[in-house]
């Protein structure tokens, strides 16, 4: 009877082993499929962190190329502008020695009018 008792004891003693290692086996295996899913979305998470990545890049080329043509229409601007400045400082001259010459013939017909006059009188 003690053999029996004590093979009932082993049997007990197994079968609440072979529970533990199976609820272990299970919650191994749940973990397992887990990290299986957290791999899977880390994944696609950097799929979508790459494609990101690449439209900044292209941003960045549209950006630098819309700086550089900004760059270029200021540069335009500037030379119009000098142009301009150029334009309205022949221009000044112009006037100033129209203004002059204007001033002179002013002169030559007051001078013109004073001679005729000598001659009427």
């Amino acid at each position: 009877m003690i053999v029996i008792f004590a093979l009932m004891i082993t049997v007990v003693g197994l079968y609440s082993y072979h529970q533990q290692k199976t609820r272990l086996l299970d919650a191994s295996k749940l973990r397992a499929d887990q990290s299986v899913t957290d791999v899977g979305r880390a994944g696609e998470a950097l799929q979508q962190i790459a494609s990101g990545v690449e439209d900044i890049r292209e941003m960045n080329g549209m950006i630098a190329a819309a700086a550089t043509e900004q760059n270029k229409v200021v540069e335009r601007i500037n030379k119009n502008i000098h142009a301009i400045g150029e334009v309205s400082s022949q221009t000044l001259k112009g006037s100033s020695r129209t203004l002059e010459q204007s001033d002179d013939l002013i002169r030559v017909v007051e001078r013109l009018g004073s001679s005729v006059n000598k001659f009427k009188s």
